[in-house]
């Protein structure tokens, strides 16, 4: 029997306090030109035009200069320039050695949607100079949010040793270590960054929902107070709280905190799901559904919504009445083939799924009834838990000799208004079901 998900997750959002950390780059000891230092100062104050005059006016006068190039680029990228990026190449070729121009050249190629190109180039900053923590502390968190905790914390951890100021690389490093379940480390980074920067909202956050994921509910509820006292529209904090309060045993003040957080931030789907929980365990399963639903409605993979919707839908009398997310087609389409209603559960399917059976509904009827005629398959189609396997990215498989797997299947939405629709994997070159054999 598959227990009920409940509790708000324990798991410390990925509240980041800067994706990336952009430096000016660093002035060489040989008699540097002041100019570089105004276009700093230009760059800083956000006086872009005046920056890229400065730049220009230098590499006039010295064409080969790299860190006159370097500024130009951080200037035009300022502009939205798509020359910026050969610029910094230029950058780059003219003085290899420099990290500044590789670390500016991939936060640009990031900021673009190249994420693969801009990790190479961080790893070249590094490559150039393995002292330049900033590139470790961007690759690091590029790598964080992908999911590479271990080598994210590896980066993390040069970059504290390199700068051990920099409370951003503090506080990644924290929440890396809590997403792996290392709750003293994590503890040890985020108090330190609390105390280099003790009037940052985000710091007492992530220290007060470290504590709150390794269940030190009071420490975690004090400091989440004291992050709401820096910054009262914080509705993450807000949310945090709520899990605390929950699972020190107060619904209402967990109900309060929920909601507040909503108020500041309505599509927010953590705090749904903490609110489903909440109605879910008070016994008011319509409103747990409305939770869950609205969940997935900006979150659509959120595992533990669609685990407790799945178990929840399956245990109404009746099925959902639209197919609003992923959960609710499954559902739909299988108490469609209980009933034997093989056009209801045809017009669940996805374009693609219905062209496995050349369009036609009666090849489908013929494979539901022969996929469900053995008993024990069609007990297995009566429980309310039928669907959870399928709440995983599905693997087709050519097992059963078919173009799809039907024992992985996913759900979809053909059109942004539209509902969703079950999808069934799809083989190249696998013959299609026949109804004749």
């Amino acid at each position: 029997m598959i227990a009920l998900h409940l509790g708000p997750r324990g798991s410390l959002p990925r509240l980041l306090a800067a994706l990336l950390l952009l430096l000016l780059p660093a002035l060489s000891c040989h008699k540097p030109d002041p100019r570089l230092a105004e276009a700093d100062a230009a760059l800083k104050s956000g006086d872009l035009t005046r920056a890229l005059d400065l730049a220009s006016e230098m590499l006039r006068e010295s064409p080969q200069s790299a860190q006159a190039l370097d500024r130009k680029g951080l200037a035009l990228q300022g502009m939205g320039r798509p020359d910026a990026e050969q610029t910094f190449r230029e950058a780059i070729r003219l003085e290899p050695s420099r990290p500044e121009a590789y670390d500016h050249l991939a936060a640009l190629l990031y900021q673009s949607g190249k994420a693969d190109d801009a990790i190479e180039q961080w790893r070249a900053a590094i490559r150039a100079d393995g002292r330049y923590a900033p590139a470790r502390y961007n690759l690091g968190s590029v790598l964080q949010a992908r999911g590479n905790l271990e080598e994210a914390v590896a980066q993390f951890r040069e970059a504290v040793d390199l700068a051990p100021e920099m409370v951003s690389a503090r506080l990644n490093l924290g929440v890396a270590l809590v997403s792996l379940g290392r709750f003293p480390g994590a503890e040890k980074e985020l108090k330190e960054a609390v105390r280099l920067a003790p009037k940052d909202p985000e710091a007492a956050f992530n220290l007060g929902a470290a504590y709150v994921a390794a269940r030190k509910t009071p420490e975690g509820i004090a400091e989440l107070r004291r992050a709401l006292s820096l910054r009262a529209d914080f509705a993450e904090a807000h949310e945090r709280l709520a899990t605390a309060y929950y699972y020190e045993g107060k619904p209402s003040e967990a109900e309060r905190e929920f909601k507040e957080a909503l108020r500041l931030k309505q599509d927010f789907a953590e705090a749904h799901f903490g609110l489903g929980a909440l109605y879910r365990e008070r016994g008011d399963e319509s409103q747990a559904i409305g939770e869950y639903e609205a969940a997935l409605a900006s979150q659509p993979r959120h595992a533990e919504a669609a685990t407790n919707l799945a178990l929840l839908y399956g245990r109404r009398a009746e099925p959902p009445p639209r197919a609003v997310n992923r959960i609710a087609a499954f559902e739909i389409y299988r108490r469609a083939l209980l009933r034997g209603d093989y056009a209801a559960a045809w017009a669940t399917l996805s374009q693609r799924t219905r062209r496995f059976y050349l369009d036609d509904p009666e090849r489908f009827r013929y494979a539901a009834v022969r996929g469900f005629q053995d008993p024990a398959a069609r007990g297995r189609l009566e429980t309310a838990t039928f669907f959870l396997r399928y709440l995983e990215p599905p693997v087709p498989t050519s097992a059963p000799g078919l173009p799809y797997d039907p024992a992985r299947m996913d759900a979809i939405r053909e059109t942004p208004e539209g509902d969703f629709k079950v999808d069934f994997r799809v083989l190249t070159g696998v013959p299609g079901p026949d109804p004749q054999r």
